[in-house]
């Protein structure tokens, strides 16, 4: 496990594109800091250089440190539905990479359910201390690769993108996203694997 953090670590920080496992499908990262790793993803994809990612971070803890203090019972409602396939909408902190950051000064975060064998992914994020931006394997518009065989397939003859070794992803869906809105209020922007009525239970308790 070591050596795969060290070299993901090492290509994400020199700019490399960099295939990863997530809860959901396989994914592509850049280091949001370098504006040449965020146009060669665009490039990869036939993405605008505008649309920012969501980012997988491997705590609550960790989120804080990017976004804002949370509104109302939202702080112990992500402790409560975190890790999982949830990605969350807030408005970002100073610390926030810019590239990341929405128009509305809003950005996304996501802590993933790793399965096991993926679970050094959440040593590389925290070694790197940096949101880790997240986005399909695909060209914009179409479908996404579900597995490993199809991301790599996909990512056949591009430069300067590191493949670890195979991994095993759940497939299926895309996370479902919310935004915050204030306390216990939220929209749903995309329903995925988490489903409202898991929501509207941690808001309750």
């Amino acid at each position: 496990m070591k050596p795969k953090v060290e070299e993901m670590k090492r290509v994400w920080l020199a700019g490399d594109v960099c295939l990863h496992p997530t809860d959901t499908l396989p994914g592509l990262s850049f280091d949001p800091r370098n504006s040449e790793a965020w146009s060669h993803l665009a490039a990869i994809k036939k993405r605008e250089l505008g649309k920012t990612c969501i980012s997988l971070i491997p705590s609550l803890a960790f989120a804080k440190k990017f976004w804002q203090d949370l509104p109302g019972p939202w702080e112990s409602v992500l402790d409560h539905l975190w890790p999982s396939s949830l990605s969350v909408i807030w408005k970002a902190s100073e610390k926030c990479p810019q590239s990341l950051v929405r128009d509305n000064g809003t950005v996304a975060f996501r802590n993933p359910f790793l399965e096991s064998e993926n679970t050094w992914l959440n040593q590389v994020m925290e070694e790197l201390n940096c949101p880790f931006p997240t986005t399909s394997v695909n060209s914009s518009g179409e479908y996404a690769a579900e597995n490993y065989q199809d991301a790599v397939a996909f990512l056949e003859g591009h430069d300067a993108v590191f493949i670890p070794s195979e991994f095993v992803v759940p497939g299926g869906k895309a996370s479902t996203l919310i935004e915050i809105l204030g306390d216990a209020s939220y929209r749903i922007l995309r329903q995925g694997p988490c489903s409202e009525e898991q929501i509207k239970e941690a808001l309750s308790q």
